[in-house]
């Protein structure tokens, strides 16, 4: 308590401060001085501070976008957001249009999922997802422009990942049939290899962002077009759907190296077995008792010579 006397009258006028960090509700107040009462009962209420209210938000438009777009928010008590996130990730550029709007700019690394805004008084969350929209594909170009079975084609173009880095691929064709991909694919670039009963055709490559197709077919070799080093006959693969073991069986017209790998649909070798055999009839089996369910190539290399079969796991 500090005392300053007041040069008008001579009396002295006092500040003084009460605390009670804890206490809401209503009080009596008594000065005293050496036993003697200066003032009667003063009563006030003390009373918690008044919080701003928590953010609300109502909308969001659009509801789908690819990364760079701009995305209003629609709500109530945005003055003085501090973070936007959309899937827990922050948006760096964002304005507080007015307490009840606010813009904010897509990044790079946008993803699908809610939207949240954050203030000094709390967090809201939207009550339903944004969706993130990928890129189309493209391809620019492939090379070789003709190959057999068991070729490895390199497709260049863009939006072959996300934002992200991951992989994006849903699926690859060549004359309407499947092909696996050899290795792992880049942004730009991706490798495939032709699988056995291609056509000559387009390439389509169908990713998380929609469909490309090469502007030009390519060339399918049959017949004296089979791969160097096999039998006019092609590889046998079976049975398809395979429950434990997949046999492979081929004629070969020289002694050779033979490597046989089961590829997933995405690239990934799964089990390899290599082994030099002689000319003739070759047959070998694969435990595919531990794959999950599902589609995989099987890719028969001799040599310089491949072939690739597509094989379902049950």
């Amino acid at each position: 308590m500090t005392t300053t006397p007041d040069e008008k009258t001579g009396s002295f006028m006092s500040d003084f401060f009460v605390r009670y960090p804890n206490y809401r509700g209503r009080i009596g107040l008594q000065l005293r001085s050496m036993g003697d009462v200066l003032t009667n009962i003063v009563n006030f209420t003390i009373t918690a501070p008044i919080a701003p209210p928590i953010p609300t938000i109502t909308s969001f438009t659009p509801t789908t976008a690819p990364a760079g777009s701009t995305i209003t928010i629609t709500g109530t008590n945005f003055t003085g957001a501090t973070a936007v996130r959309i899937s827990g990730i922050p948006v760096a550029s964002f304005t507080v249009v007015s307490p009840t709007q606010i813009t904010v700019t897509l990044p790079a690394n946008a993803a699908s999922g809610v939207i949240s805004v954050t203030t000094p008084s709390g967090t809201a969350t939207s009550a339903n997802a944004f969706t993130l929209l990928l890129p189309a594909p493209t391809i620019t170009s492939f090379t070789p422009s003709m190959g057999a079975a068991g070729t490895r084609i390199v497709v260049t173009g863009t939006n072959f990942r996300d934002a992200a880095g991951e992989g994006i691929i849903q699926s690859v064709s060549i004359g309407g049939a499947d092909a696996p991909l050899f290795g792992t694919q880049s942004a730009t670039q991706m490798a495939v290899v032709v699988p056995s009963g291609a056509r000559t055709g387009r390439i389509v490559v169908v990713t998380s962002g929609g469909t490309a197709t090469s502007s030009t077919d390519f060339t399918v070799q049959t017949g004296s077009g089979v791969p160097l080093g096999f039998a006019e006959l092609p590889v046998r693969v079976f049975p398809s759907p395979a429950e434990s073991l997949l046999n492979i069986e081929t004629s070969l017209q020289a002694a050779s190296v033979v490597q046989v790998q089961i590829v997933s649909a995405s690239g990934t070798t799964l089990l390899t077995r290599e082994s030099r055999v002689n000319a003739g009839a070759y047959r070998t089996s694969l435990d595919v008792s531990g794959l999950a369910s599902g589609v995989y190539f099987v890719r028969v290399q001799a040599g310089s010579a491949a072939w690739v079969e597509k094989i379902v796991k049950q």
